[in-house]
């Protein structure tokens, strides 16, 4: 049986330009209208949970629906995903902010890095 985990990654040149613009996607510019909605689905509101577990629950619903948050350069997304192989997981299901905007650069900055680690097989 293979392990996956679902990871939103936030890859940017450095690790400052990774945590701010985090901050901006998730934590400033969130419709937390729809995050409490989902939320009160799952019967999580701030009547059901402490104050600062609920705050948290809505960070997490926020991220991505709650995958693994991974924030950081090229180096640390890369370490990131090797610590993952290491503790079992099979594969990871990458979400990204903006596809269009994001995926060319972590294909060419982190899978290359995944490939050096040994961590990505050649395709024919």
């Amino acid at each position: 049986l293979a392990v996956y985990t679902v990871g939103v990654i936030t890859c940017q040149p450095t690790r400052k330009a990774a945590e701010d613009y985090y901050h901006y996607c998730i934590l400033e510019q969130a419709d937390w209208q729809a995050v409490d909605n989902i939320l009160a689905l799952r019967n999580i509101t701030p009547e059901s949970h402490s104050r600062e577990e609920f705050q948290k629950l809505r960070i997490h619903q926020a991220n991505g629906l709650g995958g693994l948050p991974l924030v950081g350069d090229a180096d640390f997304i890369a370490a990131e995903l090797a610590n993952l192989s290491a503790a079992g997981f099979d594969g990871i299901a990458v979400s990204l902010v903006n596809y269009a905007d994001e995926l060319p650069y972590f294909a060419a900055e982190v899978l290359p890095r995944l490939s050096r680690l040994g961590l990505r097989e050649k395709r024919c």
